[in-house]
């Protein structure tokens, strides 16, 4: 049975162009297995990725005539990795917060055990124990801003510079490539813990989850009433 055709217009072709110039780009390397790609071949793809920008980029001056760069992207993919990217792209790459709505707000309810504890007394007292030590875990990326820290003072490669100098990067005032790599990381980290949370939580403690979270962010002015997704819609878990 043929796999059903990959649907590029999920995203615009300007966020596409974005995907592939930051996972073209070497800084991006050390934190594929934070940003939830340790199981696709981003090394590999990423020199695929540059000859691609390259054909892009001559063929639009050649012809005047831009084309969907995605296709030409996944032309170098396998099936599997192919769909195992496209499902990141789509559902966890996180530029800015309308990207990943759901899973942005079930980040700021969870991380609160973390940054912002008086608002979380209900949350915590649910989530007691290995749980809550869990969430704090995975909600707490200060060692991913460290090394953000320590790549931000080392030199950038040829092609990362020229990735900054086309595409307007700045560290300081942005587009900063490194923010978009700490909100994806951000939201690979909330999918991975909602998955936990959902294999280890009874139905009446998840419910209670919900209904806190959606009060707290209805208190930070977020409506959750249309988009706020309780965890058992966001997680499948397969019954044992």
């Amino acid at each position: 049975m043929d796999e059903p055709a990959l649907d590029f217009d999920r995203l615009p072709a300007r966020r596409w162009g974005l995907i592939f110039t930051l996972l073209s780009m070497d800084l991006a390397q050390p934190f594929s297995g934070a940003l939830g790609l340790a199981a696709f071949p981003l090394a590999r793809f990423r020199n695929d990725l540059r000859a691609v920008i390259l054909d892009y980029r001559a063929h639009v001056l050649a012809t005047r005539t831009p084309e969907p760069i995605a296709a030409r992207a996944f032309a170098r993919l396998d099936a599997d990795d192919g769909w195992r990217l496209f499902e990141w792209c789509t559902g966890t790459f996180m530029y800015v917060m309308a990207d990943q709505k759901v899973w942005y707000r079930w980040y700021l309810s969870l991380s609160r055990v973390v940054y912002d504890a008086p608002a979380a007394s209900r949350l915590i007292d649910l989530l007691s124990g290995e749980t809550l030590n869990t969430v704090r875990a995975a909600m707490d990326t200060g060692s991913v801003e460290a090394t953000i820290a320590g790549a931000k003072r080392s030199p950038l490669s040829q092609w990362d510079v020229e990735m900054y100098a086309r595409h307007g990067f700045n560290d300081e005032i942005g587009p900063d490539p490194f923010d978009i790599i700490l909100s994806t990381v951000k939201i690979a980290r909330t999918q991975a813990l909602m998955t936990s949370l959902v294999e280890s939580l009874d139905p009446e403690s998840l419910r209670v989850l919900h209904v806190d979270s959606a009060r707290y962010l209805a208190a930070l002015g977020l409506d959750p009433v249309t988009s706020f997704v309780p965890p058992q819609g966001l997680v499948r878990v397969p019954k044992r």
